[in-house]
């Protein structure tokens, strides 16, 4: 009784993602299959909520989780299918990862389906930076969303798999040690460019004085050449 409080709390009061669980990813067909008791099964959906899903996302994530294909409730409901021989076909039902998973996936498409950002920068919030955590994955969106250029999301992926950050696990550190390369990464390039302008400015003030060095001797040699014709008149 108390690890089934337990396992209550961690989504209450959403009863919704409680029925979701017990109804969905328990169904009494898939705990017959996996040998999984409806407890266990119950504490592992809740647990997944509670650690990998957004709260504020609880109740899609839930209608999701109770829907085609990823309820498998409907295993139990609809008659089973023929193959061309006339031999029912067996439905096996995905074990309550798989279920869970499908929930999270479907999330997240939702989550990003108006994204500006790249898919390939979705996909590094997912998976690299945060293990397809889609609590986490949506803050990591956010964040490259609203604090990170357009211009300089590339950078900050392979940032984010620099030795230094790459060994980093914890979501929340990772991102400040990608903010803190980028960051680097942008001050070496506007250091560079500074040195190409003064290294300009100098080539430039040394042309200059070169132009007008010339000038200055081709003035003195003409004046030179004029008191000489004046001297031998």
């Amino acid at each position: 009784m108390d690890e089934c409080f337990s396992a209550f709390e961690m989504v209450a009061p959403h009863h919704h993602v409680a029925q979701a669980c017990l109804h969905s990813a328990c169904s009494r067909h898939l705990r017959q299959r996996t040998q999984i008791t409806a407890m266990e099964c119950f504490e592992e959906c809740t647990h997944h909520v509670g650690r990998k899903v957004p709260q504020e996302d609880w109740p899609v994530w839930s209608d999701i989780l109770s829907s085609d294909p990823c309820d498998d409730e409907t295993d139990d409901k609809m008659p089973a299918a023929e193959n061309n021989h006339n031999k029912p076909v067996v439905v096996i039902p995905a074990p309550p990862e798989d279920r869970l998973a499908c929930a999270d996936e479907k999330l997240w498409q939702k989550l990003t389906a108006f994204s500006e950002v790249s898919a390939d920068v979705r996909l590094v919030c997912l998976n690299a930076m945060c293990d397809n955590n889609v609590a986490c994955a949506k803050q990591c969106h956010e964040h490259v969303s609203k604090r990170v250029n357009e211009k300089d999301l590339s950078e900050w992926t392979q940032c984010t798999y620099s030795p230094a950050c790459n060994v980093i696990k914890e979501y929340a550190q990772r991102e400040m040690c990608a903010d803190r390369c980028l960051q680097q990464h942008k001050d070496k390039l506007r250091r560079e460019a500074e040195k190409r302008k003064e290294e300009r400015k100098r080539k430039d003030a040394e042309a200059l004085m070169s132009g007008s060095s010339t000038v200055k001797s081709a003035f003195v040699s003409v004046f030179t050449l004029m008191i000489l014709k004046t001297l031998l008149i």
